[in-house]
């Protein structure tokens, strides 16, 4: 059977009359080989072969989404693959396939407008890597595509962040009624944790938006689609930033271990904490940008639920967290209450005010601090930190 597959792989590729189509022409006209007595007979030959009913009428998942398929499907995946690495290595990737519970393969994040000097792995195996690095033929054409020929309003990406995980092959039949979809595991948390430690590990003012999540194979692996379904993300405008340094990835990476000792709880909270505090490093209007910097400090400072005296908590307790000083925290509780005031207004009125918005970079900057704190220390007790005081 095997040799038989090849066989009919080479007459085609052979026959010289494939030609190179893209998508759309394929799915208006068919594939070149299909008009092919050759194509006709691999059509013909897979139908023998049980193996490959696989690829019959069948629903093939990857990710949270999936596609019909079928023997026209299978067969075009092949001689695509074939003219790449040749028929025998095709044949022994549609073999594996076959003969495996399981394939690798990627969750992805896209960043917007993002650059960066290095590729990098980090401790929890996530990699950030350029897009274009991904062997997978579609998404790199998208990624070109998207940056080089596309004026719609979608950023650019330059480099993404992938997590490799071990993904159920899942198959069904097209006239299945009932499917007991299992539930994929995908990593999309890892990522998120790696992109709040790199806005963290960034100066302030240079944060990372990201565009969205999805989950894609090699070329190698025979899921005809072989990009899942996007979750796309509520970004904001991303900032002028100059690429990110080895040196801050580096940074990233050892905030992400210390991170990783935080209970469940907090990490949530962290994670929550720093995408606000990215809300206020983006490029978006001054006021959005405000909103931002106040859920952030409200979320680290008051989140025990104390309603009480809003403004005096919040800043006298960012004073006590972040210095032993005492002049140094009388200048942080001037500065969070006044800070706090700009954003009420921000909130309440949709404009910024006239006085003391230059004071909110320094804000943003000590909530920061306080975040890197809380990662390094764990749990915080208000009530603790407020009596230890006196």
């Amino acid at each position: 059977m095997t040799n038989k597959l090849i066989e009919h792989l080479d007459r085609i590729l052979n026959s010289g009359s494939l030609l190179s189509l893209s998508p759309i022409e394929k799915a208006i006209y068919g594939p070149s080989w299909s008009k092919l007595d050759e194509g006709e007979a691999l059509i013909e030959y897979l139908k023998t072969v049980d193996d490959y009913t696989y690829f019959d009428g069948h629903l093939q998942l990857i990710g949270n989404s999936g596609g019909s398929i079928n023997y026209l499907n299978l067969a075009d995946w092949l001689i695509e693959r074939a003219s790449v690495v040749g028929s025998v290595q095709t044949e022994k990737e549609l073999s594996d396939y076959i003969n495996s519970n399981y394939y690798k393969a990627y969750a992805i994040m896209l960043l917007a407008n993002t650059h960066i000097d290095n590729e990098f792995e980090f401790h929890n195996g996530v990699k950030l890597m350029r897009a274009y690095s991904v062997n997978n033929k579609w998404f790199t054409q998208s990624v070109q595509v998207n940056s080089y020929g596309q004026a719609l309003p979608l950023p650019k990406t330059d480099c993404i962040l992938v997590c490799p995980f071990q993904h159920t092959k899942l198959h069904w039949l097209n006239t299945d009624v009932k499917i007991n979809q299992p539930k994929i595991d995908i990593p999309y948390s890892s990522l998120e944790e790696v992109k709040a430690c790199l806005v963290l590990a960034r100066p302030l003012g240079q944060g990372l938006q990201s565009i969205a999540t999805s989950v894609v194979i090699t070329d190698n692996i025979p899921i005809i689609q072989s990009i899942s379904g996007w979750s796309l993300h509520s970004f904001k405008m991303p900032p002028l930033a100059p690429s990110i340094l080895n040196i801050e990835m580096n940074t990233a990476n050892e905030i992400l271990k210390r991170f990783h000792k935080l209970d469940e709880k907090n990490r949530t909270k962290v994670l929550s904490q720093v995408e606000r505090l990215n809300g206020y490093s983006s490029g978006a209007s001054m006021v959005d940008k405000s909103i931002d910097l106040r859920i952030c400090i409200e979320s680290i400072f008051l989140d025990d639920g104390n309603k009480e005296q809003l403004r005096y908590t919040l800043s006298l307790r960012a004073a006590l967290f972040l210095s032993e000083d005492i002049d140094e925290r009388k200048d942080i509780v001037s500065k969070m209450k006044k800070a706090y005031d700009v954003t009420s207004t921000a909130v309440h009125t949709g404009r910024m005010p006239s006085k003391n918005v230059e004071l909110l970079p320094e804000v943003a900057g000590l909530a920061r601090k306080a975040i890197l704190k809380i990662i390094e220390i764990g749990d915080i007790n208000w009530q603790e930190v407020e009596l230890q005081s006196k």
